[in-house]
């Protein structure tokens, strides 16, 4: 503490902390409304995702996935703070251990159809026309930028988060990242 702080009185200098400008005020207001915007739209692919599963000869596997990864996103746009909550960490946890034993089990499936010369190939997309056709095309002009689109917008929450904690975004006066909590997943 230095000697200007012990001259003002304790009301005085908690005001002097907590005192933002209108600048950042509207920035973190924006980064926030942002962020809730994205959660949304996560949201609803993770319902339309969950909904398109029960087509699948395994949906008890993926709709949990889908439904949980739902439930986290509405509960961090309707209430940001409740990653806070320790429920909401615990399916946090559940859900990504559970993402992380379907990628494994992907990744076997594959090894196994690729490795098994007896196997049907039904994993394999090139079995179906779909597939046999699908990556015989050339792709035209049009088709490639819509491409490059759909691969950056695919990214870009990923580029957004890694910004964020990263020293160029967090340091930024106008900044999205000013809610985040730097402290629960450092390295």
């Amino acid at each position: 503490m230095s000697l200007k702080d012990e001259e003002l009185p304790e009301e005085e200098q908690t005001q002097v902390f907590v005192k933002k400008s209108e600048k950042q005020k509207s920035a973190e207001s924006g980064g926030k409304i942002v962020w809730r915007v994205a959660n949304a739209m996560m949201t609803l692919f993770f319902i339309m995702a969950s909904g398109v599963q029960f087509n699948d000869p395994d949906p008890f596997l993926w709709v949990p996935l889908y439904g949980t990864a739902a439930i986290l996103t509405i509960s961090v746009t309707v209430r940001p703070n409740v990653t806070a909550s320790r429920i909401w960490r615990y399916t946090y946890w559940i859900h990504a251990t559970f993402g992380i034993g379907m990628l494994i089990y992907v990744l076997v499936a594959l090894v196994l159809v690729a490795t098994n010369p007896k196997s049907d190939g039904s994993l394999n997309p090139l079995t179906y026309e779909e597939g046999r056709s699908d990556s015989s095309q050339k792709l035209s002009k049009k088709e490639n930028i819509v491409a490059v689109a759909v691969i950056f917008l695919s990214l870009l929450p990923l580029i957004l988060w890694t910004l964020c904690y990263s020293d160029i975004m967090s340091s930024s006066y106008i900044s999205l990242c000013s809610d985040f909590y730097f402290d629960e997943f450092s390295f």
